[in-house]
């Protein structure tokens, strides 16, 4: 499988989404490309709620000619975190909306178990 090496760079929310992975999974080099994709992303939406902290609960801002518009970040949010779930579930790690739809990571994408992973 490939190399686990922790990529640089990453911050709390990315590393721990990181070491939680590769602690549970044996992953191919491409899964692990995804999986860095998506911890950075991770990092990405925590900038991002760092950013709309700012606005203490005003989501409305100015738009371009002066009217009131949501805040930009709250569709970043949005964009960002589908993204993210997309990419875990493309290498198996997430559990899907429906429990009832519930499949194995090993059988969604070849991903090898080393012990439980549990999606909190």
């Amino acid at each position: 499988m490939g190399s686990s090496e922790t990529p640089s760079g990453l911050g709390t929310k990315g590393l721990r989404i990181w070491t939680d992975a590769v602690g549970e999974f044996d992953l191919t080099e491409a899964q692990l490309v995804i999986l860095e994709g998506a911890c950075r992303q991770a990092d990405q939406i925590d900038e991002l709620y760092d950013q709309l902290a700012k606005l203490d609960g005003n989501y409305r801002v100015r738009g371009s000619m002066g009217q009131p518009t949501a805040a930009p970040e709250l569709d970043q949010i949005r964009k960002a975190q589908a993204e993210m779930r997309t990419a875990l579930a493309s290498i198996g790690l997430t559990k899907p909306q429906d429990a009832e739809q519930a499949i194995e990571p090993a059988k969604a994408s070849g991903v090898v178990k080393r012990a439980s992973f549990k999606v909190k």
